[in-house]
């Protein structure tokens, strides 16, 4: 899909996100509470549809991870860590990884970082993934850019490794203009929010 920019705001007792599109869908916004809406997100579309009365999802039914690989119970930095955790374990339980190696360090939204590649031994063992580039906040110790690559197709026969990565791009997750310091209240996950749109 296209790249999509999204302002998010994460608490996690109780686990609440509030979702606002800035590329993409601009407009949507989302909102999910747990223990609240028995369940559901509340979600309305962006453009023209954004006139239209917002509506209630299963957090992971099809319409509501359409344009998504994961749902929005596992949004945020700490969802991508407890993914990576959970891919990672597996992968040494496994034996997948044939090499996972800190590249180079380097910098993402203007803050030094340790950049680290992995990669697999082989479709059959790691169906899903063939590479991991993930960059890592020195001071933080949090993946702030974690990019996934599958395999190539069957009748791919180029040989050039940027223009492999290009097409098999499937995970793309960057987080920038963190802020840990926000005070975050239910107001900040409530549709009756002012600076919110819904309907």
């Amino acid at each position: 899909m296209d790249e999509q920019q999204i302002l998010v705001k994460c608490r996690h007792k109780p686990f609440s996100v509030y979702l606002e599109w800035h590329r993409g869908d601009v407009g949507r916004e989302v909102i999910f509470v747990d223990g609240s809406n028995n369940g559901k997100m509340i979600a309305h579309d962006g453009g023209w549809k954004s006139r239209l009365p917002a509506f209630f999802l299963e957090p992971d039914c099809s319409l509501a991870t359409g344009d998504a690989r994961y749902p929005i119970t596992e949004a945020g930095l700490l969802g991508l860590l407890e993914n990576m955790l959970a891919i990672h374990k597996e992968d040494l339980a496994k034996n997948t990884v044939a090499t996972c190696t800190h590249v180079t360090d380097g910098q993402f939204d203007g803050r030094p970082c340790y950049i680290f590649h992995t990669t697999h031994k082989s479709p059959a063992i790691s169906p899903t993934y063939r590479k991991s580039i993930t960059c890592i906040d020195k001071e933080w110790s949090i993946p702030c850019c974690s990019q996934h690559y599958e395999w190539a197709r069957d009748n791919a026969d180029t040989e050039d490794e940027d223009e492999t990565d290009k097409e098999t791009l499937i995970e793309s997750y960057k987080f920038t203009e963190v802020r840990f310091e926000q005070s975050l209240s239910d107001n900040d996950f409530d549709t009756s929010n002012s600076e919110y749109h819904f309907h």
